[in-house]
């Protein structure tokens, strides 16, 4: 019974085994689901699911142990949710362009050697010449921007 629910103002994902229907027909709203299967166990809970909201639904399920969330549709419900940002997988860091942009954080975390977000993408070409730098080919930016093989969108020739 792992599977997304329509409730009356939005989607509930619903985490529980059959081994657990017992459980599930004592919470009220959901009585007499334990003595149903199939296609038959789904119609009931579709039909009821769809009658409650969705805190109401998670309210009720989650306390008598049995898992239940809301289902999250917009990336900005995810990067703005208190838990993704307690554990720094929702970072916002401030864009040269486009200012304070929020976006996924890294996921591993390694104790010895932390992982630490870069920085937001810099416009093409403003590092270029830094780049080529770093692998001695200083002298060729002109060229390359000139074969296409660099591009240099936005940025001054005075700011290379």
């Amino acid at each position: 019974m792992h599977r997304a629910y329509k409730a009356a103002d939005g989607w509930l994902f619903l985490g529980a085994r059959m081994t657990e229907l017992s459980k599930l027909s004592r919470v009220p709203g959901l009585e007499g689901v334990d003595g149903l299967q199939g296609e038959d166990l789904e119609r009931a809970l579709e039909d009821r699911f769809v009658r409650g909201s969705i805190a109401g639904w998670i309210g009720k399920l989650n306390p008598a142990g049995i898992g239940m969330h809301r289902v999250v549709t917009r990336w900005s419900d995810l990067m703005d949710h208190p838990w993704v940002k307690s554990h720094g997988l929702s970072i916002t860091r401030n864009h040269e362009d486009w200012g304070p942009i929020t976006t996924a954080g890294p996921a591993p975390r390694m104790s010895r050697t932390p992982v630490r977000p870069g920085r937001p993408a810099p416009k093409p070409g403003s590092d270029a010449q830094e780049i080529l730098d770093e692998i001695g080919m200083a002298d060729e930016l002109d060229r390359l921007v000139g074969a296409g093989v660099v591009r240099l969108d936005g940025i001054a020739a005075s700011d290379r």
